[in-house]
């Protein structure tokens, strides 16, 4: 499997220029005001549901993995685990028939509209559809829902056959 960068973080703080030249669906995290910023393609706008930012991790047991730096020239290396990963795609298979994302538990979900989709992802929660729903994709754009479950997402399309991939973590 092949992993392809969907969004780009940039972390700053509210008194910095925010950058110009950025992907859609973009990130920009304001460090002192702990506000989260989404580039749209033409401007930033602040995240209506933005995924709580802090200082440090909680007290207790932090281990996340391990970062090591290489000797010389080779740059920086990460080792650790992707074990907390899950990533699938998912399909509709009739239009206006809410799907539910599998149980696995999570900080958050990402959801990718497919490449080929000709129509639209509705994603949201129980009572997604065309006219209820939280997020609208077209093809290859993308949203994160902070959520404890990816089975509280579910997702409907509006053309029959089309989905979504999605990651886990």
């Amino acid at each position: 499997m092949s992993i392809t960068q969907i969004t780009r973080e940039f972390l700053g703080l509210s008194s910095d220029t925010k950058p110009t030249s950025v992907a859609t669906g973009s990130k920009f995290i304001e460090l002192d005001t702990k506000k989260v910023f989404i580039f749209d393609g033409s401007s930033w706008y602040l995240n209506p549901t933005p995924v709580m930012v802090t200082d440090s991790l909680p007290t207790g047991s932090n281990i996340i993995g391990r970062v090591g730096i290489d000797s010389g020239n080779n740059g920086v290396s990460i080792v650790g685990s992707l074990a907390n990963i899950t990533g699938a795609v998912q399909n509709v298979t009739t239009a206006g028939t809410r799907l539910q994302l599998p149980d696995i538990d999570c900080h958050e979900v990402t959801i990718i509209a497919k490449r080929l989709n000709t129509g639209y992802i509705y994603a949201g929660g129980s009572d997604v559809s065309s006219s209820v729903y939280g997020v609208e994709l077209a093809a290859l754009e993308s949203y994160t829902f902070p959520v404890a479950n990816a089975n509280q997402i579910y997702i409907d399309s509006s053309v029959n056959g089309e989905g979504i991939s999605y990651v886990a973590v």
